[in-house]
């Protein structure tokens, strides 16, 4: 095999082995947050199973949703730009229908969580922030 080849292959099966890992983006204006979400993501028992992007604003989000891939998208409640996670979806524009969207907030019982208008902005899960760690060291992401 050709060294050209060969590099070609490679990147064929590294690609494809890529495309069997859950794409999660994380959308949270607190860097000291990604770095908790990414550690407990390493310490899971399906991290070999998941690639973690990181983002800090809603506009990071949008590019990235717009690339495509986006298996689940975890999301602040609250972001300096928007007071809810409703309104953060509405300021993304249109996701994925396959992509699932979860929550994470330090408070779940506000409006935002009782009363949603668009079903197309309805979570799969709603995290506290203070459960974060054990869902995901447990391996939620590969429940849903």
């Amino acid at each position: 095999m050709t060294c050209e080849v060969k590099e070609r292959f490679d990147r064929f099966d590294s690609d494809l082995r890529d495309s069997t890992k859950l794409n999660i983006l994380y959308l949270d204006d607190d860097p000291m947050d990604h770095k908790l979400m990414k550690l407990f993501l390493r310490r899971s028992e399906g991290a070999d199973n998941c690639d973690l992007t990181c983002v800090l604003n809603i506009a990071e989000a949008r590019e990235r949703l717009g690339a495509g891939g986006v298996d689940i998208l975890v999301l602040d409640n609250r972001m300096p730009e928007s007071p809810n996670f409703q309104v953060t979806l509405e300021k993304l524009g249109a996701i994925d229908d396959r992509t699932k969207l979860v929550v994470v907030s330090s408070e779940v019982e506000g409006e935002a969580f009782r009363k949603i208008d668009n079903p197309a902005h309805k979570p799969v899960a709603i995290l506290e922030k203070s459960t974060l760690r054990s869902r995901v060291c447990d391996g939620f992401f590969e429940t849903l």
